[in-house]
């Protein structure tokens, strides 16, 4: 005996009420669907912290490229961080050091279609969903005041330490 709340699809024949009888049953392969567009966005931060033996004991302010361009987090924060250094008469190599960390973080989403989507912030431009993340929290020490132009390896270092 059939259980009465068993749901199955109908078969050719099968009379389906409100529906009507089926005929035939199709597999439909659907179209490719149209390639998307995806805009990548990196935002910029930076900071300057105090470290003991590399190990960070203090961090300064974290600044942001909310404007753009090339007056932005980086050069403010590393203008802060020699201040500090300076002040504090921290130079050369030792166990204490001021560096400055620049942070990277990378997304992409899709324009906004919807009849209004003016980006409130940036009228020119539209705004923008479904946000997917690329990377985040990507940290490289761009100045130091024990080697004011690190190497690459060391910023590998920091990396690799979560610095």
């Amino acid at each position: 005996m059939k259980d009465q709340n068993e749901i199955r699809d109908p078969t050719p024949g099968d009379y389906v009420r409100m529906t009507g009888t089926c005929v035939r049953v199709e597999t439909i392969q659907p179209p490719a669907p149209p390639p998307e567009t995806w805009f990548v966005f990196e935002d910029v931060s930076a900071r300057w912290e105090l470290r003991l033996n590399g190990k960070p004991v203090k961090r300064g302010d974290t600044f942001n490229d909310f404007y753009g361009g090339a007056e932005g987090a980086v050069p403010t924060a590393t203008e802060e961080a020699k201040k500090y250094a300076a002040a504090n008469e921290i130079s050369g190599p030792g166990p204490l050091s001021v560096v400055v960390v620049r942070i990277v973080e990378r997304k992409r989403g899709k324009r906004d279609n919807r009849d209004y989507c003016k980006n409130g912030y940036a009228p020119e431009f539209p705004s923008f969903r479904d946000f997917e993340w690329l990377c985040r929290n990507e940290q490289t020490v761009v100045w130091s005041s024990a080697d004011p132009a690190p190497t690459e390896d060391a910023t590998a270092e920091t990396r690799r330490r979560g610095g």
